[in-house]
């Protein structure tokens, strides 16, 4: 998959630009030039979603009532594909696939994105949100039938929290029983995909950081039914779920070699980078090979990890375009560097 082209209008701080893109792209210039807000409008014309808001109204600049973004890409197949969305301030959003009008689940089947944000240093030091999004995505990726599961296991949940407020305990007894089998092929799925990114980090880190151990768990429980049972009382009482798949707590486990008891913001931000390199290589089993979108890259990076990360860039099959507020240049001569100026004000 590639994107070679951009259009963007009225998107943030972007009023109207365009951008041709390479294989291994760099968008520099100075914080708040734009350069985050040009891979946001690529990632949103790939997904119809934002990366940093869930609010869609808050990309559209503010001197404006709507947004728009085209995109030229090469599919899953390798065939030229044309994407537009357009979105106003009343919610009207328009998707459209080489013209004719689509939906969101639609852009899904024609190209697909990873990206890197220092925010995903939470997948390491966060909650364990960012860590179940993580892991859903490998799922999605190893199986199909994930998302028809997650989608129906959402209905379930919407469900019985409208049963709970209504103090109906016998019938979400009921409920619950028959979403064993849904829940514990969610769990089994999780539990496959952490092992498979084990072992690809494994692979694929050892030697970028050989000093780390790392490991990423999904809780296993052969008692769902007892916890759901155990649990129902105090559902009751508060009126909305307590226990599931939507909750788990899936564990990171990062431990150095020398005798510090934790990482560095700058080796979170390594470990979490890694973690979406080995992510791509799971892809690549499958030949699929997404557009690799990282931000601030490099940001917390010494001399010597920044010329390894470099050599791993230009080895990928991926198109990869990158953001950077103090890389230039580098040794890469298959690295472009495109500089952003204003940021289209």
């Amino acid at each position: 998959m590639k994107l070679t082209h951009i259009l963007i209008k009225n998107f943030r701080n972007l009023s109207e630009r365009d951008f041709f893109l390479n294989q291994k792209t760099v968008l520099n210039g100075p914080n708040g030039s734009g350069k985050t807000s040009v891979i946001e409008a690529a990632f949103f014309s790939f997904t119809g979603r934002s990366f940093r808001t869930s609010d869609i109204k808050e990309l559209i600049n503010r001197e404006s009532r709507f947004l728009f973004v085209s995109s030229d890409t090469t599919d899953l197949s390798g065939f030229k594909r044309e994407l537009s969305i357009g979105f106003d301030s009343s919610g009207q959003r328009k998707i459209l696939i080489d013209g004719i009008s689509s939906s969101r689940k639609d852009l899904m089947k024609v190209v697909f994105a990873v990206i890197h944000t220092p925010e995903d240093m939470e997948i390491i030091q966060g909650g364990p949100k960012r860590r179940r999004d993580f892991i859903d995505r490998i799922c999605f990726m190893e199986d199909g039938s994930y998302f028809d599961d997650m989608m129906e296991y959402g209905r379930y949940v919407r469900q019985k929290n409208i049963l709970l407020k209504k103090n109906d305990g016998k019938t979400v007894s009921y409920l619950n029983k028959a979403a064993l089998p849904l829940i514990k092929r969610i769990r089994d799925l999780r539990k496959k995909a952490c092992e498979m990114i084990n072992e690809e980090f494994k692979m694929y880190n050892s030697d970028i950081f050989p000093e780390l151990e790392f490991s990423i768990t999904c809780p296993q429980d052969e008692e769902i039914e007892e916890k759901l049972k155990v649990k129902l009382p105090k559902e009751l009482e508060k009126g909305y779920t307590l226990y599931g798949p939507h909750l788990d707590n899936i564990v990171v486990k990062t431990e150095l070699c020398d005798s510090r008891s934790g990482v560095s913001m700058g080796e979170s931000y390594l470990i979490s980078l890694v973690l979406k390199m080995s992510e791509l290589n799971l892809y690549s089993k499958k030949d699929l090979f997404p557009v690799f979108f990282i931000d601030d890259l490099f940001v917390f990076l010494d001399s010597k990890r920044k010329h390894d990360l470099y050599s791993r860039i230009v080895k990928l099959k991926n198109q990869v375009i990158m953001t950077s507020s103090t890389e230039t240049a580098c040794d890469f001569k298959d690295i472009e560097f495109n500089n952003i100026t204003d940021g289209g004000y």
